[in-house]
């Protein structure tokens, strides 16, 4: 193996035949269904003779099909450090080989692209509960990015519009009213931020403070200083997206506006954060959940590490400004999708407290509409 991969824009890092196992675990992950297990699926969820048809053709499509399995490659490619590409690289060769299956397998002696489905679904679950951290790691992983792209992605067959699995699972895709009355109307109150351009090397500029970054930390100290009368500067690596450019589609947000393209591997790659790297950072991707600093992790903070400033009433003061500024409100103006409405209602049926998180949105607006985190288009969410 070379000790490094080209990145972007480069040939892929995988040979054919690794990607032919690659493909193989794509398949694991997500497999067709047999003609028994789709009709049972229609039978339960098609509401119409339109539905049905797109349930059966998601209910036959696995991870291996219209090249997906390439897809995922490039995928991992733009986004993973060398190191983690590296090791899946070689993760791949090794299952390439009958004496490397068995090794990663403990009992079949054949390349894992010739095991059956089945077998392989047994493989790569016990590589999730193995004692030995490089396969549970390669399980959580692979499986990671696979299903993020498998729903994300944006097909070329559809002039990357839409993904193919959208129809059978009924999600919409990007806000169908984004280019509507309420977008206009948004639109004619948005102060579009004017970001300084640096022609040459051997500017100077001349400011009070420059704050780097214009996250949840980066712009409070920026509002602060700049109300203490101070000239402030604030940069940032990430680019500005305004509401007009946000096309709020999962796949071309974590691609402009996450740190890594939101596949950011923790120390061992068994999972992945997402955090923001645009102008406005976090707050720009969050989906206005604003929630106060627990006081038991406060007093962890004073008692453990010494910092005792947390759990102060000075601090309590900074969390009531800080909500009171971007007009953090707790719930009672936000309409529920499906899916939070029934949680709620199970709570309430089985006796557990639950209640609905704060939101930083604007005064008087109605949060409803469910693409949030990947920017708000309607100037509705109050980030930084």
């Amino acid at each position: 193996m070379t000790s490094s991969i080209p990145k972007e824009g480069f040939p892929l890092f995988l040979s054919e035949a690794q990607l032919e196992v690659l493909s193989a675990l794509c398949e694991t992950f997500i497999p067709s269904l047999s003609n028994e297990a789709t009709e049972k699926m229609v039978q339960d969820f098609a509401e119409s003779p339109e539905h049905a048809v797109e349930l059966r053709a998601f209910a036959k499509r696995s991870g291996k099909d219209n090249d997906f399995p390439r897809l995922l490659a490039e995928f991992m490619q733009e986004r993973l450090p060398v190191k983690e590409l590296q090791q899946i690289s070689l993760a791949l060769t090794v299952l390439g080989t009958s004496p490397g299956t068995y090794l990663m397998s403990g009992r079949h002696w054949a390349p894992f692209t010739s095991l059956s489905v089945a077998d392989r679904e047994k493989v790569v679950l016990e590589w999730g509960s193995s004692r030995i951290g490089q396969k549970r790691d390669l399980h959580s992983g692979i499986k990671g990015l696979c299903f993020q792209l498998y729903y994300s992605y944006l097909s070329a067959q559809s002039n990357h519009q839409t993904n193919p699995n959208w129809k059978a699972i009924q999600y919409p895709g990007p806000d169908p009213e984004r280019n509507g009355e309420k977008f206009k109307q948004s639109q004619e109150s948005y102060v579009d931020l004017k970001m300084l351009q640096i022609d040459h090397d051997n500017t100077v500029l001349e400011f009070d403070a420059v704050v780097i970054g214009s996250g949840c930390g980066g712009g409070v100290m920026a509002a602060e200083l700049s109300q203490a009368g101070f000239s402030v500067l604030v940069v940032d690596k990430g680019p500005y997206v305004p509401p007009s450019q946000l096309a709020l589609t999962e796949y071309e947000a974590y691609n402009t506006m996450f740190e890594q393209k939101a596949v950011l591997p923790t120390k061992t790659p068994g999972a992945f954060l997402l955090a923001g790297s645009c102008f406005g950072g976090g707050s720009s991707v969050n989906w206005a959940c604003s929630l106060r600093t627990p006081h038991h992790v406060r007093e962890e903070w004073a008692t453990k590490y010494g910092l005792t400033h947390f759990t102060s009433p000075a601090f309590a003061r900074s969390l009531d400004t800080v909500c009171a500024r971007v007009n953090v409100t707790e719930g009672k103006d936000v309409t529920h999708d499906q899916q939070n409405s029934k949680m709620l209602i199970g709570a309430k049926k089985l006796g557990l407290a639950a209640k609905v998180a704060g939101q930083n949105i604007k005064k008087g607006a109605k949060h409803e509409c469910g693409w949030c985190g990947f920017g708000c288009r309607y100037g509705e969410k109050q980030g930084s």
